[in-house]
């Protein structure tokens, strides 16, 4: 859903400020979307749309080192794990349905990609 999009746009801007990180999408021939922000300014309530070349649907590339996605124990308004996947279109991270708290998510590894 475009709600779960703009939920992992949101962990995406957020690494990016607090690590300096940008976050990447990318297209299953492993080139880069085009992104245009139809209604200045884009933001996670406001997100670009993103289409690919190869008529794939864009995924956010993993953070982590390790090549996977951040753990989020706990990081949900109930209490329960966050899901962090590169297709948030048809995942939600919380299934209470809430916004995870990032500042509970972490790679396994410890690092993330620069």
């Amino acid at each position: 859903s475009m709600r779960s999009f703009s939920v992992l746009l949101a962990l995406a801007l957020a690494v990016t400020l607090t690590q300096g990180l940008t976050p990447k999408l990318k297209c299953a021939d492993g080139t880069r979307p085009l992104c245009v922000c139809e209604e200045p300014p884009c933001d996670p309530a406001n997100p670009p749309s993103c289409v690919c070349g190869d008529d794939s649907e864009p995924v956010f590339e993993a953070p982590c080192n390790d090549g996977l996605f951040p753990q989020c124990p706990g990081a949900c308004a109930d209490g329960s794990d966050a899901i962090l996947t590169a297709d948030p279109r048809n995942t939600e991270p919380c299934s209470d349905g809430s916004v995870p708290k990032f500042s509970k998510c972490a790679c396994a590894d410890g690092s993330l990609k620069g």
